[in-house]
């Protein structure tokens, strides 16, 4: 078994039950999506167990690494597990994707359908097929019996490990605190090391982006009528500025619910062309099938 171990939750909970079982070793990436420290090395030392801290963009460095998690999901958010393949390969790697669900107080939906709060854990997928490890989450152990799980995490019982706010695990904490982990170590803010491509901090690496551009101007020749690929430079300038300027497209959309009659009709054309705008210019948007083709090489390759 190989664990992952932060400063959250689920991480430190599948760490604490898991050594009980056999775990011996661990790995932590370097920090979380915002650039703030969340590995889990003062963790690790108090429970006494090896960890190798990974560096969250050390991905980057490995060519085209963006495929197998693209291709899996048409997202790829969990890239930065690419910098770990010589930990993963031939290892059951425990992580604690839809702990937020399972273990958190305010979930709403608790039936046994399984409901997903998003698709974290999901581009691992592939990527896992490629390396050869198994993945294996713990939360989603007994996951149909999230209602009478969830009745335990707000019961009065547990109201000792139920700390003020919103981030509040009370299961988790009292495994972990009754483990000798201090409280004040673990669960104190909601962060995530997640890679969000298309948001101005996280991009594709510029090998991928020729890459993918190169594909794009290939296809475009033979679909008339769909109109020119924009250049390279004008995408990448736009996904650099992205979050502000669909901050300018909200504002215009709203100017055109408040102004009158024909004047807030053009208003709201033109808020739809700045929309049209930023998604045609933005090359993610072109990243899942070229991802696929990658894959299909891939394995053609590997048949031969």
């Amino acid at each position: 078994m190989l664990g992952t171990l932060s400063s959250g939750y689920d991480s430190t909970t599948n760490t604490v039950l898991a050594q009980k079982a056999g775990l011996h070793e661990v790995i932590s990436f370097s920090e979380a999506r915002s650039g703030d420290a969340d590995d889990g090395k003062e963790i690790a030392d108090i429970l006494g167990i090896p960890l190798t801290l990974i560096p969250r963009d050390s991905w980057k460095s490995h060519n085209l690494a963006e495929v197998p998690f693209i291709a899996a999901d048409a997202k790829g958010e969990d890239v930065y597990f690419g910098a770990a393949a010589d930990k993963l390969s031939g290892r059951v790697l425990l992580t604690g994707f839809h702990g937020d669900k399972v273990w958190g107080k305010e979930t709403y939906t608790l039936d046994s359908t399984i409901v997903r709060g998003d698709r974290s854990g999901l581009s691992l997928t592939e990527y896992r097929l490629w390396t050869g490890f198994i993945h294996f989450p713990i939360p989603f152990m007994g996951v149909r019996q999230i209602k009478e799980i969830n009745a335990i995490s707000n019961s009065p019982e547990m109201k000792p490990w139920d700390v003020p706010g919103n981030y509040s695990r009370p299961i988790c904490r009292r495994i972990v605190e009754g483990a000798g982990v201090p409280r004040n170590k673990f669960g104190m803010t909601k962060k995530a090391a997640s890679v969000l491509f298309g948001a101005s901090k996280d991009m594709l690496t510029p090998i991928t982006r020729s890459a993918l551009y190169a594909w794009l101007h290939s296809e475009s020749k033979h679909k008339a009528g769909q109109g020119e690929i924009p250049s390279q430079k004008l995408s990448e300038l736009m996904q650099r500025f992205s979050i502000p300027y669909k901050i300018i497209i909200k504002g215009v959309k709203k100017a055109a619910k408040l102004l009158p009659g024909p004047v807030g009709a053009q208003v709201q054309k033109v808020a739809g062309r700045l929309d049209n705008f930023e998604h045609n210019t933005n090359p993610f948007n072109y990243a899942f099938p070229w991802a696929i083709k990658e894959v299909k090489a891939r394995y053609k390759a590997y048949n031969k």
